[in-house]
Parts: C-alpha cells; structure tokens; sequence
C-alpha cells in the first residue's frame, strides 16, 4: 500500500497475529454431514455448483444480481463474481485460483477452491491433518542492503523486523517456540531462509512478514499462502532483487525440498 508507515501504530503491529488467533479459533461454520454434490466438468476442471453450497452450508439464501451471487445466512457473507477469481468472506478478500463459472444458467466454483479455500475458511476445525505445532518461523523480510518499500519515515525492512520482534513477544507469551530468519539488520538470502526453515525439525509453520507497497486506496492485511498442485500462482518469476514482491512465503516454500 502506499505510504505503508505513515499511519502505522503500536496496536495495529498485532493486527495480524490478532486475526490469525481470531480465525483458528472462531467457531466452525455448520455444514451437512453428507451433501449431495452438483458437479460439472467445464474446460476439463470439477466445477462445483453454488446451488450445492448453499445447501451443504446451510445458507439461507443466494442472491444474483448481474455477475454478483451473494450466499448468506445469519454469520456468514461470501460473495463471488462470476468470471472473477475475488471472493469476499465477511468482507475478507481472497483470491481463488480458478473464475466462478456458468453451466446450464447456474453459477459454479472450482472443486479445488472450494476443498482448498473456501471450506477451510468457512470451517476450519474440519481442516484434516492440520496436526498440532509449538513452534513458529517468522521471517522478517529484506533486510541489510535489501531494504523493501520506502517512504519518508522508513524502510520496509526495518518495521519487518519491528513486527516480527512484537509477535514474537506475543507468541511466546503463550507457550509458542519462535525462531527468527534474522534478528538484525541483516540480509538473508532466500535460500538462506529456506536452510533456516528445513533445519528446524519440530512440527512448525513458517510466517513471512512484509510492509508490501500499492495503490493509494490499498488498506489491510495481504495474506500469501503456498498454491494447491497445478495451480499457478503469482510468484513466477520472482527474483530475490524484487522489493515490491507480494510472493515471497510462497517463493521460499516452492524451493524447499
């Protein structure tokens, strides 16, 4: 976003971790023990329709209007735009990997969107395998001569770090393990990052954090995630010489073994 720091205060620099916490810890959106599922193959991907979803996630209604379809029941919003790959969860902006679709005059999502995003979000103490961790990685982005983002009142680098010291604090205040990729000024490369990463041999997961820049209007939390198989994502191509990348958690998990 632009100007990244020029309205940044204490309370925010826990704004993430606030809403990770907030998330895992919400309580799981009902859904039917066995839905019947409406599939379509279109250009040879699962379709799914949103008829089905409403039905298996106990909406309560869906609403058309020109390329907008709106879900909704008493807790939960998603809207998604057909021939858009923007959904819209309680507001939360996510992007799937696939457009939602029209087959026979009915809206459609891709299979893979919504067993790898839409459901995890929507309930995510049915997530299978998430398995148990004590131990966090945090990444502060660039560093040293790689300073990220700039403005008047700093470099992105700096409040990386700044960010990643606070949550760090916070996490091991509840029991959490924190490994830092660095703790200073420092640079690190990407693969240096990605040999602090699979050293560590505890059930773990690794966050990386950035002051990312962006349009005048951009506001809130950017949030990158490893792509399903298949999926393109939008770290092609990235270089470690790229100070505005939005892809770097996605760059480090891609080159680990």
């Amino acid at each position: 976003m632009a100007n990244p720091f020029t309205t940044f205060k204490r309370s925010r620099l826990f704004a993430a971790a606030l809403m990770i916490l907030l998330m895992v810890m919400a309580p799981a959106h009902c859904a039917e023990t066995n839905p019947s599922w409406e599939v379509a193959t279109i250009d040879g991907r699962q379709y799914v329709s949103l008829d089905s979803v409403k039905s298996a996630y106990k909406f309560t209604k869906m609403e058309r209007s020109n390329k907008l379809v709106t879900l909704q029941n008493a807790k939960v919003s998603v809207k998604l735009n057909v021939g858009g790959q923007e959904c819209l969860m309680n507001g939360v902006k996510f992007v799937l990997s696939h457009g939602i679709e029209i087959s026979n005059g009915k809206p459609y999502v891709s299979q893979i969107d919504l067993a790898k995003l839409i459901d995890p979000v929507l309930r995510p103490n049915y997530i299978k395998n998430a398995g148990d961790f004590r131990t966090v990685i945090l990444d502060p982005g660039h560093g040293g001569s790689d300073t990220g983002a700039s403005n008047t009142l700093g470099y992105e680098a700096f409040y990386n770090l700044k960010v990643a010291g606070l949550v760090k604090s916070q996490l091991e205040s509840k029991g959490f393990k924190v490994i830092m990729t660095r703790n200073s000024n420092v640079f690190v490369s990407l693969q240096g990052r990605v040999d602090i990463a699979n050293a560590v041999k505890d059930e773990a997961i690794f966050v990386s954090i950035h002051f990312n820049s962006g349009g005048s209007h951009a506001r809130g939390i950017e949030t990158f995630t490893l792509s399903p198989p298949s999926v393109p994502h939008y770290g092609s191509g990235i270089k470690e010489s790229d100070f505005a990348t939005r892809m770097v958690t996605n760059t480090i998990l891609q080159t680990s073994p």
